[in-house]
C-alpha cells in the first residue's frame, strides 16, 4: 500500500497497543551488545533436536510492527521518529543474527530487508534528508553467515560423538556398531519423548535395527 493511502488514524490507534514494547526496544537498541546466553557449544546429542528458538520467531513479529511504525512516521513526515524505528529494526536484525545458527542469520537478513524497504520509501518522500552517510556506516554484509555455517557443519560430530576422533582412533566394526548404536538409541529416546518428529523416528529405528544385526 502506498504511503499516501495509509489509513493513518487506524494505524496510529493500533500501534498504541505496542507502546511498552517499543519503549523496551528503544532501550535494547542503546545497549552495547546482545547476549542470548544459549551456550550453543555445549549443546550435544539429542539436545540439538530439542533446542527451540521461540524468541527468534517473536522477533519476526516485532520487526513487522516496527516496519509499520516506520511507514506511519514517513507518511506523516516525522523523519526523526522514522530514524529511531529504522535504528531499532536494523539493530534487531543484527542481534537476531548473532547466534551461530543459520536460521537466526536468515531471520536477521529478513528483518534487515524490511529496514531496507523502509529506507527506499524514505528516499522517495518529498523533502527527505540525505541518508548517504548514514547508510555508508552500515556493516557489509549486514549479516555474515560464514560463522553460522561453520558452526552448523560441526553438528555431525556433536550429534555422533564417535565421529570426533574417527580419523585417529582405531575401532573394530563391532565397536563402531556399538558406538553408533548408542547414539541412535539416544536419538530414538529423544523422539519418543517428543523432541523429534515421527519421520525421524522411523528412519532412526531402521538404522538402529541394522546396527543391532551387525553387532549380533
Amino acid at each position: 500500500m502506498p504511503l499516501e493511502q495509509l489509513p493513518r488514524q487506524e494505524v496510529r490507534a493500533a500501534m498504541q497497543k505496542y507502546a511498552q514494547v517499543t519503549a523496551a526496544l528503544r532501550e535494547a537498541t542503546a545497549r552495547r551488545y546482545c547476549d542470548w546466553d544459549w551456550d550453543l557449544h555445549n549443546v550435544k546429542g539429542p539436545q540439538i533436536y530439542a533446542f527451540l528458538l521461540p524468541e527468534i520467531q517473536k522477533c519476526r513479529a516485532v520487526s513487522r510492527m516496527l516496519t509499520i511504525q516506520t511507514r506511519l512516521a514517513l507518511a506523516e513526515k516525522r523523519f526523526d521518529d522514522a530514524v529511531k524505528y529504522l535504528q531499532m529494526t536494523y539493530r534487531m536484525g543484527h542481534d537476531v543474527a548473532t547466534p551461530h545458527i543459520l536460521i537466526c542469520g536468515l531471520v536477521g537478513i529478513a528483518i534487515t530487508g524490511q529496514s531496507n524497504q523502509g529506507v527506499l520509501e524514505w528516499i522517495a518522500r518529498d523533502k527527505s534528508p540525505n541518508l548517504y552517510w548514514a547508510l555508508a556506516e552500515l556493516p557489509r554484509p549486514t549479516v555474515d553467515l560464514r560463522v553460522a555455517t561453520r558452526f552448523e557443519l560441526s553438528i555431525g560430530p556433536r550429534l555422533f560423538p564417535a565421529l570426533r576422533d574417527a580419523e585417529i582412533t582405531r575401532r573394530t566394526p563391532q565397536q563402531w556398531a556399538l558406538a553408533l548404536g548408542d547414539t541412535v538409541r539416544s536419538l530414538v529416546t529423544a523422539v519418543q519423548s517428543g523432541m523429534m518428529g515421527r519421520q525421524q523416528l522411523q528412519l532412526l529405528a531402521s538404522h538402529h535395527s541394522r546396527l543391532d544385526c551387525r553387532h549380533q
